[in-house]
């Protein structure tokens, strides 16, 4: 079912707000759902696709993002299983539809610029994003957008909108980092010439490989993360694994992963009426004075301060 609801307790009267979610084995949606970016995540079974009249054979788990424009069909399926998210931009932020997101529009605030680079998945490539996916990864995705479709259903809470927009911005926040570290790892397995595809495997613990470290940073940020843990994880010692990430990256493990933390929080600040302290734990911190402080250094600004500055919203 769509949803297409306007906000409880006077909170967002004249929002309406565009997204949907899909599961199970009806793919009547497929060809009906202009207007809406498409994120379909395929957790197991198999399938084939049918895109630019071309059949693609669908391996899950594995994960296919598509723009407003795009229908697929799927063709032929065993023991499938899928979750689907269609969104409407302004379910980030009011002011954005397809038409000034595409077009780069001067009248864009510079944190509003921000935000729409988190479009870049759907609207910057021609061919069409697979990405090859571990267990890991898999739930993350599949957990976030259950929690959008359980938020957006139950509309419990008083900021259901806000919350439902902070699993959105999760989700399109993590797509853009993991893809930007996996395009310095390009496979040429998957040829299909409509798709660019990337893989996205769990841990391989033959191998440091500093690309999955980073994935398991993106992917688990919210969750207790140290140098040590990350070590044992990756069957190395404290000192090889510090040595090779900076060498990578320019930067240290725990500088890397509180820049991840502090720019989620300033994402949802801007886009959200959410308290201090449900931001906080949303973005990996369990201490309101240590966040307070690690924000303000990075960005200059005490969160409230940061939110005063630059949300859209009317606080």
């Amino acid at each position: 079912m769509e949803h297409l609801t306007k906000g409880v307790n006077g909170v967002f009267l004249n929002k309406i707000f565009f997204i949907s979610t899909y599961s199970g084995n009806s793919e009547a949606f497929l060809n009906n759902t202009s207007e809406r970016f498409k994120i379909i995540l395929f957790e197991k079974g198999s399938a084939v696709i049918k895109y630019n009249n071309k059949n693609f054979i669908i391996s899950p788990p594995c994960l296919m993002i598509f723009d407003e424009h795009d229908s697929i069909d799927i063709i032929e399926k065993n023991n499938l299983s899928y979750k689907i998210l269609l969104f409407h931009p302004n379910m980030i932020n009011n002011n954005f539809n397809f038409e000034n997101i595409r077009n780069g529009t001067n009248s864009f605030s510079f944190t509003e610029g921000h935000d729409v680079s988190l479009f870049d998945i759907f609207l910057k490539n021609k061919k069409k994003i697979y990405i090859n996916l571990g267990i890991n990864f898999t739930v993350k995705i599949s957990d976030l957008i259950k929690n959008i479709e359980n938020t957006i259903t139950g509309q419990k809470e008083k900021y259901w909108p806000c919350v439902t927009r902070t699993y959105l911005l999760e989700l399109l926040f993590l797509f853009q980092k993991i893809i930007n570290i996996l395009n310095n790892d390009f496979s040429s397995t998957f040829n299909y010439d409509d798709f660019i595809n990337y893989n996205a495997l769990d841990v391989d613990n033959k191998k440091l490989d500093i690309n999955k470290i980073l994935i398991y940073i993106h992917s688990n940020y919210q969750k207790e993360i140290t140098v040590n843990k990350l070590a044992q994880i990756f069957y190395t010692n404290r000192t090889t694994i510090s040595k090779e990430f900076k060498e990578k990256t320019g930067t240290t493990i725990i500088k890397y992963l509180m820049n991840l933390r502090i720019q989620t929080a300033s994402s949802i600040l801007r886009n959200s009426k959410l308290e201090i302290h449900e931001i906080m734990e949303k973005a990996g911190f369990n201490d309101i004075s240590y966040f307070q402080k690690i924000f303000k250094k990075i960005t200059g600004y005490t969160p409230s301060k940061f939110r005063k500055l630059n949300t859209w919203i009317t606080i």
